[in-house]
């Protein structure tokens, strides 16, 4: 879903990168950011993600880091999305 404040989706690009980098970012970029620990991720292609007539757009720092954005105004299509997304979605419990 996106952000309430300013209608963005952060994520990150993982496209070349081995699955022990992929962690790494996770736990130093997003779990140690938010002082939670971290659970798991879910990789989506961004095929996926732009087929919905959203963008992926570079906002570094932090390296990788990226915004979709470009999401409905109206909370039910958000929705919607965002289960479509969900579903295409590859899910991965942290080891």
């Amino acid at each position: 879903m996106p952000n309430p404040h300013n209608g963005e989706t952060s994520v990150f690009r993982i496209a070349g990168l081995n699955d022990q980098d992929v962690w790494q970012i996770g736990d130093c970029e997003v779990a140690a950011r938010r002082g939670k620990p971290l659970l798991g991720r879910a990789d989506i292609r961004a095929l996926n993600v732009v087929s919905k007539d959203l963008q992926i757009v570079p906002n570094e720092p932090p390296p990788q880091h990226a915004n979709i954005v470009g999401w409905p105004d109206e909370k039910s299509k958000q929705l919607q999305i965002a289960v479509e997304l969900a579903a295409e979605a590859q899910f991965h419990p942290k080891p």
